[in-house]
């Protein structure tokens, strides 16, 4: 990581910044144990950058082919729990602080709608599960209840995308 391209992106705001950067690799490692809940694996394979414009149907919307594979990596379920890339959001904890309020709601009109989103996108994943009958712990719907495991998938893929050179497709 360049510190001086990273002191410059974060302005006035370098010193508050950077200590939580530089922790970051060692955060995620101590919360690793208590990540997934099936922790031992096999672990799938997750493409890591699963949006629309990577993926080719036909008319029938049948799926013929998937690629972009560079940000590819093996990972516990949870990291599939993650929103569609059209409705993730940097999470409030590593966002600017001004966006939001004193009770952590965004201030923002977009930010608040996107967040609305989310939480329909979540319920409509709940009611599929239980059309399908799926039951346990290990259910997609359940990641929102946990906003650490949330967070911390959101890091991990920024994180990624950002040391895959990805950042510049968003």
């Amino acid at each position: 990581m360049d510190l001086n391209r990273l002191q410059a992106a974060c302005g006035p705001l370098a010193n508050e910044i950077i200590p939580s950067v530089n922790g970051f690799k060692d955060a995620i490692q101590g919360l690793a144990e208590s990540f997934s809940i099936a922790n031992n694996g096999p672990f799938p394979l997750c493409h890591g950058d699963f949006g629309h414009n990577n993926i080719v149907v036909n008319d029938q919307y049948q799926v013929l082919g998937v690629f972009d594979w560079e940000t590819a990596f093996a990972a516990p379920w949870e990291v599939f729990a993650e929103f569609p890339l059209t409705l993730s959001m940097t999470p409030a904890k590593m966002d600017a602080p001004w966006n939001y309020d004193e009770q952590g709601n965004p201030k923002d009109k977009e930010l608040l709608q996107q967040v609305l989103d989310q939480r329909h996108y979540f319920e409509a994943v709940r009611k599929a599960e239980a059309a399908a009958g799926l039951r346990g712990e290990q259910l997609i719907s359940r990641s929102p209840q946990d906003s650490k495991r949330q967070n911390l998938i959101a890091a991990m893929r920024l994180s990624i995308m950002e040391n895959q050179g990805g950042m510049g497709n968003w």
